[in-house]
């Protein structure tokens, strides 16, 4: 068992970061969307479903205008900024990407688009903190598949999600059946059974048997999931996840699936 531990070890450390930061580009009709993540992840495809409502919400408003949405992924409290261009532009910078709060900004930009909106709006400014508008309701009931552009991301699994009314609703492709509703998905990761595993944060993950049961499971109260390359099948049976204490040690955790077992290496 030691010897496996040191392989995993060594395979991990082989993969520690890159700072360059993950930016992609994507057109949702007059729509041109730029996210800019660290590293390839799950918030890349929040940020094109970020787009695809966009893209819902400018056709309910009849705006055929030019519309451009920055969104950088930045440590930190949370800033929003219009630009002063000869169409709306907002660049929107959060440690996560929010829905309603860029929704709520780009309906404002489109009803008021003659005001000089070059000022910053922070995240107590009265746009941000009013209730949904009744467009707005209209848009989040669109159901939007989990995209499948980031070729990095993509999944071979039968069982994905759909965003619909504020969650994330993981189903069965094959079945249309719905297995669980999560508020938020941190990481989305497919594993060698073509199922995949799922952190609805940076600790708390399910993941499904070769029977389709749905297994839970947490990386424990001291360790998170990193950001950055965190998670490494390298066999049917383990899986590697990269992590980190309140202290900001690096730690290597495994999970032994036909054990449904954490362990702690460093411990």
């Amino acid at each position: 068992m030691k010897r496996i531990l040191i392989l995993f070890v060594f395979i991990i450390s082989t993969k520690f970061y890159a700072d360059t930061p993950i930016v992609i580009k994507h057109d949702f009709e007059n729509i041109t969307l730029y996210i800019s993540v660290p590293s390839y992840r799950e918030d890349l495809n929040k940020g094109l479903i970020i787009g695809e409502y966009l893209k819902i919400l400018a056709n309910e408003l009849n705006y055929t205008d030019s519309i451009q949405v920055f969104l950088d992924m930045k440590t930190g409290p949370a800033s929003y900024k219009f630009y002063n261009e000869k169409y709306i532009s907002l660049h929107s910078r959060a440690d996560n990407f929010d829905l309603c709060s860029n929704l709520k900004l780009i309906e404002f930009a489109i009803r008021h688009k003659k005001l000089n909106i070059d000022s910053k709006i922070g995240s107590s400014d009265e746009i941000l903190n009013m209730k949904h508008s009744k467009t707005i309701e209209t848009v989040l009931q669109q159901k939007i598949e989990r995209p499948n552009f980031v070729e990095q991301l993509k999944s071979r699994s039968f069982i994905s999600y759909f965003y619909q009314d504020d969650k994330y609703h993981i189903y069965n492709k094959l079945t249309n059946e719905i297995l669980l509703v999560e508020k938020d998905i941190f990481l989305f990761f497919t594993m060698f059974s073509s199922r995949p595993l799922i952190f609805s944060d940076n600790k708390k993950f399910i993941y499904f048997d070769n029977k389709n049961n749905v297994l839970q499971n947490h990386l424990g109260n001291e360790y998170e999931l990193q950001g950055k390359n965190p998670v490494t099948q390298i066999n049917p049976n383990y899986i590697i996840f990269n992590t980190y204490t309140s202290d900001l040690s690096d730690q290597i955790t495994i999970l032994q699936l036909s054990k449904n077992r954490i362990i702690n290496i460093f411990e």
